[in-house]
């Protein structure tokens, strides 16, 4: 049995005193943490739909667009070196 007095509390009540109120801050944070990303997802939720975009979608349209950019300049590279080769047989 623990016989130290801290502030009228033995030292193993103010152990579980200080234990009990770390979980309550970590309990808090947690849903804390909770309510902010539920937040943060209706936030993204109404923009999206207020806007009339979907971020993911356009996303995906600039990459495709990217491609087929990146497409023709090799086409195009292609048949700059084709031409470059015809005039270098008519020399």
């Amino acid at each position: 049995r623990d016989r130290a007095m801290l502030d009228g509390e033995t030292l193993t009540e103010a152990y579980a005193s200080v234990l009990a109120g770390i979980g309550v801050r970590v309990q808090g944070a947690r849903l804390t943490s909770e309510m902010s990303e539920s937040i943060a997802t209706s936030a993204q939720t109404a923009q999206t739909s207020k806007s009339g975009v979907n971020l993911d979608e356009e996303a995906a349209r600039l990459m495709q667009y990217q491609q087929s950019y990146q497409a023709a300049a090799k086409m195009l590279q292609v048949a700059q070196t084709v031409f470059d080769s015809l005039l270098d047989l008519g020399r």
